[in-house]
């Protein structure tokens, strides 16, 4: 990844905004207060959930009302709710979701903690 936003630069491998945040954002992980460069995969996958999860309720709510798309919004929130807390009930529904789709025992599905 060379640039992670349009105004932002990475230059001499630091990444450089605007406004003299020097690259890095404070997030929540799993329920820690961290400083986290903007290219960290954990910043990457949150932005992708946040962008999931408005899609699927501007697109499928919105305008076509559609359950999948209300499943969507639903599982996107869950998910990126766990990763900020670490609270694995937010996972619970996420399994059973999946188990019930996919025709899955939940005791298959794992779950990987980083850190």
């Amino acid at each position: 990844m060379t640039n992670v936003f349009v105004d932002c630069l990475r230059i001499d491998g630091s990444i450089r905004c605007p406004g003299g945040d020097g690259g890095f954002s404070e997030v929540i992980v799993f329920g820690r207060h961290i400083k986290l460069r903007k290219d960290h995969p954990a910043i990457e996958l949150m932005g992708r959930l946040d962008e999931l999860e408005a899609t699927a309720e501007w697109g499928g709510i919105q305008e076509t009302n559609n359950y999948e798309f209300r499943v969507i919004a639903a599982m996107t929130a869950a998910l990126n709710t766990y990763l900020a807390t670490g609270d694995d009930s937010w996972l619970k529904p996420i399994k059973e979701l999946i188990s019930k789709t996919c025709d899955l025992d939940s005791k298959e599905l794992g779950v990987v903690h980083t850190g």
